[in-house]
């Protein structure tokens, strides 16, 4: 979890992305032989992870605002994870 309080906009997606590639790349040395499958599994998991335990990233007062918010980082998340994969094609 992350004090993303004290951060600007910029700072907090340039930490969060440093997170998931950072996690992306852990999960690729300890399963090397991973299908596409398995991969994009791995990565809606680490996204949907991370979120819950870092909360503040999307609390919004209005309930669609959060579900949005949400799902924009999820989605921004899974891409990240994808990306260490795919540069090894």
């Amino acid at each position: 979890m992350h004090p993303f309080g004290n951060m600007d906009a910029l700072g907090i997606a340039d930490t969060v992305e440093s997170d998931i590639k950072k996690m992306a790349r852990q999960w690729r040395y300890a399963h090397r032989k991973s299908t596409r499958e398995s991969r994009e599994t791995a990565a809606t998991e680490t996204a949907a992870l991370y979120l819950q335990a870092n909360h503040a990233l999307y609390f919004r007062e209005e309930h669609k605002a959060m579900k949005d918010a949400h799902q924009q980082w999820m989605q921004l998340m899974q891409s990240w994870f994808l990306s260490i994969f795919e540069k090894q094609l």
